[in-house]
């Protein structure tokens, strides 16, 4: 049964639930479902006690009760729907039981209260943009169930210092943690394969990342803007650096590309400030603007096998590039050393 054609005051009522309470309602013991919009906009809505019978909440059931600072979800809850509690700006806290195992798309948006919460251990995944724009959140432990993370789910929470990713997990969507000005620290996956553009964007406070060694690809501007970043080691299983990828992360000092990098973006470190020294092992093209903007920068090693630069990025930097690696045949012998000479330096390259 659902709450269809039951009258609900939306005006008036201030809770759900409690019992003998002059403006509130009791919702019925044959009610399995809160339809969708049910008691979206209850301007006064302070209190929500759901019954035990209740398995699925609709979208945007609970949109826009402004008022709302308590929800008690029942342990028969199995699905939260798209946008269930979006803009309930005055909720600070909810506990969603273990019986959950779906949580919709921007169930949690613009909850501008919410400090903490506690995931069901059986939910599957974080969809797009559920949590988006949650301002105060503090602290979120994701249950080890979890698989996939959506776009934006945690965009602008800016009071989140922590988080650890569930190895299930093998890919960052778009924006996923974009800014999350105070993020500190984060544990990857250690099955992380991708990270995807602008998932960590304009996270002003991570000073480093362990990258997992599983990662092949990280996309436009993953890491741009993040201000306070100082180092960052490439696991050699990376074979994609998207355009912009690092761009304004101006406190990075140092950073090896390596050989395994097939493709590197444009601008992809522009702007790093304090960057000194870049390492270039990845036989690729290296635009001509890999580093614009990096006034600091003292020496650009480049490996033999790897020097495919444009003509233009040569003439910028010709001062600074330093290429380093075994010498092919063609060099020694046009140095004019002789073939004893030439033997024992191959040796020696090959130690």
């Amino acid at each position: 049964m659902y709450l269809k054609n039951y009258y609900i005051d939306k005006d008036n009522i201030e809770s759900i639930g409690i019992e003998n309470s002059t403006r509130g309602i009791k919702i019925p013991s044959s009610t399995v479902y809160i339809e969708n919009s049910e008691f979206a906009y209850c301007s006064n809505l302070k209190t929500v006690i759901l019954p035990n019978n209740i398995k699925k909440i609709g979208i945007e059931a609970f949109d826009w009760c402004g008022s709302l600072e308590e929800v008690k979800l029942c342990s028969s809850l199995t699905e939260i729907e798209t946008n269930a509690f979006a803009s309930c700006i005055l909720l600070e806290g909810i506990s969603l039981p273990d019986s959950v195992n779906y949580l919709g798309s921007g169930a949690f948006m613009d909850c501008k209260s919410l400090e903490k919460i506690k995931l069901s251990n059986n939910l599957g995944s974080i969809n797009e943009n559920t949590f988006y724009n949650c301002i105060s959140l503090k602290e979120i432990e994701l249950p080890e169930s979890i698989k996939y993370i959506g776009e934006n789910a945690f965009e602008n929470c800016e009071s989140l210092k922590e988080i650890i990713i569930p190895d299930f997990v093998t890919s960052l969507e778009k924006g996923v943690f974009k800014n999350c000005e105070r993020l500190e620290k984060i544990i990857l996956s250690n099955n992380l394969i991708t990270i995807e553009s602008e998932t960590f964007c304009n996270c002003k406070s991570l000073k480093r990342i362990n990258l997992s060694e599983s990662i092949k690809i990280i996309n436009e501007s993953a890491f741009s803007g993040c201000f306070l970043l100082e180092k960052i080691d490439l696991p050699k299983s990376v074979e994609y650096l998207g355009d912009g990828v690092f761009i304004n992360c101006e406190r990075l000092k140092s950073i090896e590309i390596p050989s395994s990098v097939a493709y590197i973006g444009h601008c992809a470190f522009a702007g790093c400030n304090y960057l000194k020294e870049i390492k270039i092992n990845a036989e690729c093209k290296i635009p001509e603007d890999l580093l614009s903007y990096c006034y600091n920068l003292t020496k650009i090693y480049i490996t033999r096998k790897s020097f495919d630069c444009s003509p233009d990025f040569v003439r910028q930097y010709i001062d600074k590039i330093e290429i380093i690696g075994p010498k092919t045949l063609d060099e020694l012998l046009d140095e004019g050393k002789s073939l004893r000479e030439i033997s024992n330096i191959i040796k020696e390259q090959e130690r």
